[in-house]
């Protein structure tokens, strides 16, 4: 091996830093027999660079010197120095290690003492020195020049060769410049200039075990910490609450202690097991201590006899304890939900596939964390997948044709592991857009052992990004497998649409769309940047109407090319110039999918010599972002040559689409067309993955020229039907046609499509426009009957909602819910979100219910014209989980409004519907919002054509007389205790404290803190077992409730809510609850109907007890949510199974 020490890199300016280091990583790697543990030292260094510890415990400790000629005394006490230092600071040292840049000489000349005699003498010398002195056996190691070379030499590190002695450059200006051009080459895909914010940089700021990172858990470990101890600061008032909190005190301060442990920055495993273990531990104290203190503070509430009125009651001496705790557990939680996310393995395996739809804002997202990485000093090589253009090992692309480096990939990955080491940052090889160039023949095949290549080298790390619909084509099954190797989806700005918007907006000086942005393409970065620019170049400040549809949005690129060309070009844009280029080099696409600059550049040429036009449009084409330039190896002739490719893979696809339909397809013939080359070929089936960008702009286009279907031209599979209905956001409104409209509503029952075909629902429900709108939905949805739909329906809305990622559900509601100014919404656009809204009312999840109630109050503020159609919508339909929450928001809206316009009208309405009847509506809290709407529109003085008495409880309603009420026998048909449970979850459920007949307990939690505690004030509370078994008898009997019926349903809910470990969030109850909650509003209103309740005036402690009429839903407390409060969030997130006492 050619070596030369005088070659070795500096490193902070110094050769002898670099040796040093050196020395460390190969003692690192060094295979030394019971080594348990490699710890290297920073400055002072305690007379060694590194040491290694035993199983034993004893220590190997290395020490360096860079000597530039044989040593001198000076020399050699430095070394004397070195091992005292050693000797004092490492008690445990058995063996010391001095490593130098020179070989020990011997050549034994008379009267001269040589180098290794010289050696021999002084560790003589230093042997005594340790036996004497600390009576220790001390072995002397020598590694010079030839030890040096033999380690060098071998295979594994042919990298820190090239590293230390600058075989490959590997300086902090070859990584940025690598990176500059790999940026400059992404063309219009990053515009640095607009950056919103993402939570999924989470993933890289893990990957990379960077600052941010650290300050993540960290944060996480501090706020549980804290609010901990603030409970147990907290003065005691009870012995054996004191043991309780001793015992979470020793718990906490053991976690700290494992806690400080934890090396968060570097390489070094991190144990997230500990953390969860310690976590667990704690979540389990913490409920006992929950428990305990809401059996102290009953205890006290009952001793005291503290009273609750209108939902309030005095503060016990636990209360503060319980609200401490309460906020200690959700930062628990949220800990314990931030170490079950996926970003969270990408700590200790640094190994991570990006995949997401085209133009989702990949290559920005990737080239933005490569500019942080740099700013942070951590290096990363970016590569573009454009580049690679031969079908061969990727390693030989990479190393010969895109970086142009000498070396073999293990000396270049051991290099960049070197430097990585020296750092103590991890780099990150980055490899964007594998899917294109020849990426998707090459990559299934050498995906694997090009994962292991990186694997080898412990400060590495790998992202590859590719485009989702390329997912199956190019990652093979092993590494999809490979629980080492994560895969993150990119959704762009999916939940954050208003947000990225604005910015967009602004940037480009544009006014806030006039429509709800709650279509698909509104996360698409992509879609939002050429559609503002699109704007721009018009000269537009708004957006116009009819800008639906990929097929518009290509159009209206190309126009605005044509418009900032026109000065140059005149004719380009009357003669459609453009178009005619544009086809020439698709043909060329098409053909080779390379287009050599030189052979485009004919192409342009040609066209534009023929019509008068300058030369230079190619260039101008590319500077406008419709062309990238590339520089690319041919290995026929052995020389690089220019190419140039479409900007945007997607709008590639539908322009060669468009140009395929106009060349080969038959309008009189479709079917023929499709079964003839070239177009059958983009549907064999070992094709289709390959060809799915194409296939999914046929699935676009077709129906907006020939007004017919792909589907009904080719043979379908899974791959076109999805494709099918992912265009069908991206397609022009009217290319849906009332045929494809009605076919989609026959297949909802179809498991297989049915969540697509909601999702699509969903996402289209405000679009005035569109044929699959929310009014299809309703009128599809509203005919069944409240037990039909709830079957499959609610399953189906807990599926979509709990959906990562894209969520057509969520998005609907938060842009509702948020504070954005709607005033540009049309009113028939806010009706038909409101309708979309409203069909989520019927779930028996309860915070996707209360979500989209108080999204329906912000979305109808100021729409009191909308609120009544939105009323009368659904007004005759079989659910009063709907017609309840509706009421609802018809106060919150009330109580909200500004302006006194059309309440009068509401009031009325309201009158005549619920009260003017022969029966109110027999719902306590329907019954309340309706009449509380009312009442507060009389308080703003409005004149209401109406008797204010009709609208006073009690009301009129059937209600059996006690004796004639069903018993606990009488339900004993229902049971079903070896048939699913269900029907006797329900019956277990609705028992009373007492209700069981055989004294206290065997009650239902339902049963006693719900049901029963709402009939403590009434005078039929001693019969409270029959009215429930009243109630029970409803669910099966009027509502129709059947375990067997159910079991699918009840079973996927079970077992959602045991999959979901955040226990912040609200579990999904049963759909037989959601019956008990109607059932119990039901018969309370009956109770309050036909009998007296205790007056909240009298004790009946020391007095006789007064009964009067009952007034209203605060006495007792039946409320469950507050319409007239908006906020999001409040501090504590923790949730009750129980029914609450807050009005929220």
């Amino acid at each position: 091996m050619n070596f030369n020490w005088t070659n070795i890199i500096s490193l902070n300016n110094s050769q002898n830093d670099a040796f040093e280091e050196l020395l460390c990583q190969l003692a690192k790697k060094e295979p030394i027999e019971n080594k348990q543990e490699f710890i290297k030292v920073g400055n002072p260094d305690g007379g060694v660079e590194c040491y290694v510890v035993l199983e034993n415990g004893d220590e190997l400790g290395f020490q360096a010197k860079w000597f530039s000629s044989t040593p001198q005394e000076t020399q050699w006490s430095q070394v004397e120095h070195s091992f005292k230092t050693a000797l004092e600071k490492h008690p445990k040292m058995i063996t010391y290690y001095v490593a130098t840049s020179l070989d020990r000489a011997d050549p034994r000349v008379k009267n001269r003492t040589s180098f290794m005699e010289k050696w021999n003498e002084k560790v003589e010398k230093w042997q005594k020195l340790a036996k004497d002195r600390y009576s220790r056996e001390i072995e002397f190691v020598y590694w010079g020049s030839s030890e040096f070379i033999t380690r060098l030499s071998k295979e594994e590190n042919a990298g820190l060769k090239s590293f230390f002695f600058g075989d490959i450059d590997l300086s902090t200006k070859w990584f940025k410049n690598q990176n500059k051009l790999a940026i400059k080459d992404l063309g219009a895909r990053y515009t640095p200039e607009i950056n919103v914010e993402l939570e999924i940089v989470e993933n890289f700021n893990a990957l990379s075990r960077n600052n941010s990172f650290k300050e993540q858990i960290d944060e996480l470990y501090h706020d549980m910490m804290v609010n901990f101890r603030k409970l147990l600061n907290r003065h005691h008032v009870n012995k054996n609450l004191i043991i309780n909190l001793e015992t979470l005190n020793n718990n906490l301060l053991d976690f700290e202690s494992e806690y400080f442990e934890l090396n968060l920055i570097g390489i070094e495993k991190i144990n997230f097991e500990i953390i969860k273990s310690h976590l667990n531990n704690l979540e389990s104290i913490s409920e006992n201590l929950f428990q305990f203190l809401e059996d102290l503070n009953e205890k006290e509430i009952k001793e005291k006899k503290i009273k609750t009125e209108r939902g309030y009651r005095t503060s016990t001496s636990f209360d503060g304890y319980i609200s401490d705790l309460r906020n200690a557990n959700d930062s628990l939680y949220n800990f314990k939900y931030t170490l079950d996310k996926s970003f969270i393995k990408l700590a200790n395996t640094p190994y991570m596939i990006l995949k997401g739809e085209a133009g989702i804002g990949k290559s920005h997202l990737l080239a933005d964390i490569i500019n942080q990485r740099l700013e942070d000093g951590s290096d990363s090589i970016f590569l573009l997948g454009q580049h690679f253009m031969q079908e061969k090992s990727p390693w030989s692309q990479i190393l010969d044709d895109l970086l142009r480096l000498k070396c073999n990939e293990d000396e270049f990955l051991g290099a960049l592991n070197a430097k990585a080491e020296v750092n103590q940052k991890r780099t990150i090889i980055f490899i964007d857009a594998i899917n294109e160039g020849k990426g998707r023949n090459f990559w299934s095949d050498y995906l694997v052992s090009f994962v292991e290549s990186i694997k080898k080298y412990e400060w590495l790390g790998l992202v590859l990004s590719v485009r989702s619909s390329y997912f199956n084509l190019v990652i093979p099954i092993r590494i999809k497998n490979d629980e080492s190797i994560a895969t993150i989806t990119h959704y762009g700005f999916d939940e954050i649409e208003y947000d990225a918007s604005k910015i967009f907006f602004k940037y480009y000086n544009i006014e806030q769309p006039a429509i709800p942005l709650l279509h698909p393409e509104f996360s698409n970065p992509l879609f939002l940047k050429l559609f503002c620019e699109r704007l721009q170049q018009k000269g537009l400040v708004r957006v116009p109407e009819g800008y639906e549809g990929i097929s518009n949005i290509i159009k209206f690129f190309i126009e605005g090319i044509e418009d900032k060309l026109i000065r140059k070009y005149d004719p380009i844009k009357r003669l459609k110039l453009l178009n005619k280029i544009i086809n020439s080099l698709i043909i060329q696409s098409l053909e080779k999918q390379v287009m050599l600059y030189d052979t485009a550049y004919q192409h342009v040429e040609e066209v534009s010599s023929k019509y008068g036009l300058n030369s230079g449009l190619l260039d101008d084409l590319i500077s406008e972002g419709l062309l990238t330039q590339n520089l690319q190896y041919d290995y026929e002739i052995k020389e690089y040559h220019e190419t140039v490719y479409f900007a945007y893979e997607r709008f590639e696809d539908h322009l060669k689409v468009k140009y395929l339909f106009e060349q080969f397809l038959d309008r009189d013939n479709l079917k023929e067309s499709f079964a003839k080359e070239p177009l059958c070929g983009y549907f064999e089936n070992d094709m289709m993955y390959y060809n799915r960008g194409v296939i999914d702009a046929m699935n676009i286009q077709l129906p907006e020229i020939c007004s017919v279907e792909l589907i009904d031209m080719v043979d379908q599979n899974q791959v076109l039907l999805e494709s099918f209905f992912e265009g069908l956001l991206w397609r022009k409104v009217d290319s849906i046609s009332q045929y494809t409209a009605d076919r989609i509503v026959k297949n909802i029952d179809n498991q297989y499509i049915q969540k697509n075909i909601f999702e699509t629902f969903f996402l289209v429900a405000s679009n005035a426009k569109h044929p699959l709108n929310a009014n299809l939905m309703h009128n599809y949805l509203k005919d069944f009957s409240m037990k039909d739909r709830d079957v499959w329906f609610i399953p189906l809305l807990n599926e979509i909602y709990l959906d990562y990622g894209i969520n057509p559900i969520k998005r609907l509601i938060d842009w509702s819910w948020s504070d954005e100014d709607k005033s540009y919404v049309s009113d028939e656009s806010l009706l038909l979100t409101s309708i979309a809204l409203s069909w989520f009312l019927i779930t028996s999840n309860r915070q996707l219910r209360d979500y989209s109630t108080k999204a329906l109050i912000s979305i109808l503020q100021g729409k009191i014209t909308v609120l009544i159609e939105l009323l009368k919508k659904f007004e005759s339909i079989d659910e009063l989980y709907i017609q309840e929450r509706l009421f609802a928001v018809a106060f919150g809206v009330v109580v909200r409004t500004e302006h006194n316009k059309d309440l009068k009208e509401l009031g009325e309405y309201i009158y005549k519907t619920i009260f003017d009847t022969e029966e109110v509506v027999p719902h306590i809290l329907l019954r309340d919002y309706a009449k509380s709407t009312i009442e507060y529109i009389s308080y703003l003085g409005i004149g209401l054509d109406i008797d204010l008495e009709k609208i006073k409880p009690p009301y009129k309603s059937y209600f059996p007389r006690i004796e004639e009420l069903p018993t606990n026998e009488d339900l004993e048909k229902y049971e079903d205790r070896d048939d699913g449970y269900h029907q006797s979850t329900i019956i277990s459920s609705m028992m009373t404290e007492y209700g069981n007949g055989r004294g206290y307990g065997g009650y239902g939690d339902f049963g006693r803190y719900v049901f029963g505690s709402k009939l403590y004030d009434f005078e039929c509370k001693k019969d409270e077992q029959l009215i429930s078994n009243y109630a029970t008898t409803k669910i099966f009997e009027d509502y129709g409730y059947d375990g067997s019926f159910f079991n699918y349903a009840e079973k996927a809910i079970q077992e959602n809510n045991r999959n979901r470990y955040d226990r912040r969030e609200h579990k999904i109850e049963r759909i037989g609850k959601k019956y008990q909650w109607i059932a119990m509003h039901d018969t309370l209103s009956r109770v309050t109907d036909n009998f007296k309740m205790r007056d909240p005036g009298s004790s009946g402690y020391d007095e006789e007890k007064q009964y009067i009429d009952y007034q209203g839903t605060y006495e007792p407390y039946v409320r469950d949510i507050d319409p007239t409060f908006l906020l999001k969030e409040t501090k504590s997130s923790w949730y009750i199974e129980t029914d609450s006492k807050l009005w929220w």
